[in-house]
């Protein structure tokens, strides 16, 4: 199946929202973050490769690091 992965921050990871609460270390991203309602909206499977307080830096490294398909969307 085609995928959309994401790359981002807490925004992108879905922080706060109702199923990401804090006091979980570690919870997976939100299913109410946006790259998973672009995901459906696209009909393609969500990879949010995103973590909360992910510098610049941080997501640019994992980025170049992440093996993408021919297909695959990249935001």
């Amino acid at each position: 199946m085609n995928k959309l992965l994401a790359f981002g921050c807490s925004h992108t990871y879905g922080e706060s929202l109702p199923d990401c609460l804090p006091n979980d270390p570690m919870p997976p991203p939100s299913q109410f973050a946006w790259p998973n309602l672009l995901a459906k909206k696209l009909d393609r499977e969500c990879v949010n490769l995103s973590r909360s307080g992910s510098s610049n830096k941080q997501i640019h490294y994992n980025l170049v690091n992440t093996n993408f398909d021919k297909d695959d969307i990249v935001v």
